[in-house]
């Protein structure tokens, strides 16, 4: 049986900030040279990675930044594309505003380096996404890779377990999540809910985080280390492979499918085989946020 290794690159990326274009076409090709010259199959960019380009207080509410970043849309599709095919490496290129009518949408994009693209339009928002001026995506993204599947989710999406079963249930065995962390406990929040993703999907989760100086318009930093992590029956531990807090480089690691499949194959907890749909049905019944004990705001 012949071996399925993938090498994975996870970009731990410190944003500079007022880059320009040009600088922000640097900043990432320092990382997709560190990933090339190690032989990885996939490199992995974090949340919001364009705003790079502009000044810190973009994030703030009513900015404006995503009518600015969509004129850059073209030019980062071109650039990803020729740098995917250059250094024949699949890029996750972190997310960039998408727009499509009236709606902005914060979205990942997955190249290839035979040039296809993959996007995904993030389902969940989070409070930051919706004061931006950020619309929701709907469609969860299957990617066929060689002999397995990868799944997409955006940050907050990893706090969602029903999309996660979505993307089990379809045959995935990795998710791919780029994050932007507003503080220590915000990536405590997405690092353990990636764990928890992991082991009910019995495969992996890579996530790669940005990270920013204090933003003292927000009052916060974005912070966190980009990891790849498994269910524990894979590796007891969870994390493969985890940055060093702080540091802008590129993370890298390996996993291995066919010892993922075996491993699948004995557990005594084989929980996508037990897993009880005709429990669940409630889940699609409920109108959640018209229940009386959730104070939805």
């Amino acid at each position: 049986m012949v071996s399925e290794v993938l090498k994975v690159a996870l970009a731990q990326y410190k944003f500079l900030f007022q880059t320009g274009f040009e600088g922000f076409k640097k900043h990432v090709l320092k990382h997709v040279e560190a990933a090339a010259k190690k032989g990885v199959d996939i490199l992995v960019f974090p949340e919001y990675l364009t705003f790079e380009i502009f000044k810190p207080d973009s994030f703030l509410k009513g900015s404006g930044v995503l009518k600015k970043l969509v004129n850059y849309y073209t030019d980062y599709i071109d650039f990803f594309s020729k740098i995917s095919s250059e250094n024949n490496l699949h890029i996750l290129a972190g997310t960039t505003v998408e727009k499509e009518g009236n709606n902005f949408f914060n979205t990942a994009h997955f190249f290839s380096p035979k040039g296809g693209t993959v996007k995904y339009r993030k389902i969940h928002l989070h409070k930051l996404d919706k004061e931006l001026g950020f619309s929701p995506g709907d469609k969860p993204e299957v990617i066929k890779f060689s002999r397995t599947k990868i799944g997409l989710l955006i940050c907050y999406d990893l706090g969602f377990p029903e999309l996660s079963r979505i993307y089990a249930l379809k045959g995935v065995e990795i998710l791919i999540a780029p994050v932007m962390a507003p503080g220590k406990g915000a990536f405590n929040w997405l690092k353990f809910s990636s764990l928890a993703r992991a082991i009910e999907i019995q495969g992996f989760v890579f996530l790669s985080a940005g990270l920013t100086p204090t933003i003292k318009e927000l009052n916060l930093k974005f912070t966190g280390e980009s990891i790849i992590l498994s269910t524990t029956d894979y590796y007891r531990e969870g994390v493969i492979a985890e940055g060093e807090e702080g540091k802008d480089y590129t993370v890298v690691g390996e996993i291995n499918l066919e010892r993922l499949r075996r491993i699948k194959n004995k557990t005594s907890a084989p929980i996508l085989k037990d897993l009880r749909g005709e429990i669940y049905k409630e889940l699609c019944l409920m109108n959640w946020k018209k229940q009386e004990k959730l104070n939805f705001k």
